[in-house]
């Protein structure tokens, strides 16, 4: 009787849940408008020594900038083939450390080098193909990059300076352009993967500090100029690969 009363109360609650009229939710691309993202970028570009170097008469460092490594994080909307894409990307060269500066092949001192960057941005994306779990798309973004140089000289050979810290700030333009493919993973998560050309190009450094350095005193505000009395500018234009996911919320 036990027996039979338990298989009844399991019929009936297998009933109820079959009949319920909640539905799983079933992801399709073309159904999709908002969705939160986060992602990875690496990039490469030509080799500098532009951040620190030619400050001095040094003819020779003993490393170079050569990759770029990027965070964004924001939202996408879009209805169709068309998404419009709002973020915030964080941008940071690999900090270099114990950079030699020699002159002739003597030492005259050492550098720590650090830049960080961040860009608020705006873009649009193009779906080139869409099916229900999967898209290619092609987009571009806009932004103002703010950034932020600190060049750390240690075991100087000439005095004045000494050992010192120099901090610049700058600030640029962002464009870049892109071609990724996004894939469903699980629930309402996209992972995206993409390559591009993202253009940063500094014209002009200011001393964010009042210091003291090889071309001499300097006040906050006065731009950065070389030995040669050039301004110091470089360029972080590169080649990227991205990888993202993207939650999407309705």
């Amino acid at each position: 009787m036990r027996s039979l009363q338990c298989s009844w109360f399991i019929g009936l609650i297998y009933f109820l849940l079959s009949s319920s009229p909640v539905q799983a939710r079933v992801f399709d691309f073309n159904n999709e408008t908002f969705a939160g993202y986060f992602s990875y970028a690496f990039g490469i570009y030509p080799e500098t020594t532009n951040p620190y170097g030619d400050e001095t008469l040094a003819d020779e460092y003993s490393q170079k900038m050569k990759t770029l490594h990027g965070g964004e994080f924001g939202f996408l909307y879009g209805k169709g083939p068309i998404s419009f894409r709002f973020g915030m990307e964080l941008l940071a060269p690999s900090t270099l450390k114990e950079i030699k500066a020699t002159l002739n092949g003597n030492d005259v001192y050492t550098i720590e080098s650090d830049f960080s960057a961040y860009a608020p941005k705006a873009g649009l994306e193009i779906n080139l193909v869409t099916r229900p779990i999967w898209r290619i798309f092609a987009g571009a973004s806009y932004g103002v990059v703010s950034a932020s140089l600190k060049n750390t000289y240690s075991e100087v050979s000439s005095a004045p300076p000494g050992d010192h810290a120099v901090y610049m700030k700058s600030s640029s333009t962002l464009i870049e352009g892109y071609l990724g493919g996004e894939l469903y993973m699980n629930d309402t998560t996209t992972i995206t993967v993409s390559v591009g050309q993202k253009n940063v190009n500094f014209d002009k450094w200011i001393y964010s500090q009042d210091t003291t350095t090889f071309t001499g005193a300097h006040e906050k505000g006065d731009p950065v100029l070389l030995s040669d009395g050039t301004a110091r500018s470089f360029s972080l234009s590169n080649q990227f690969v991205s990888i993202g996911f993207r939650i999407y919320l309705m």
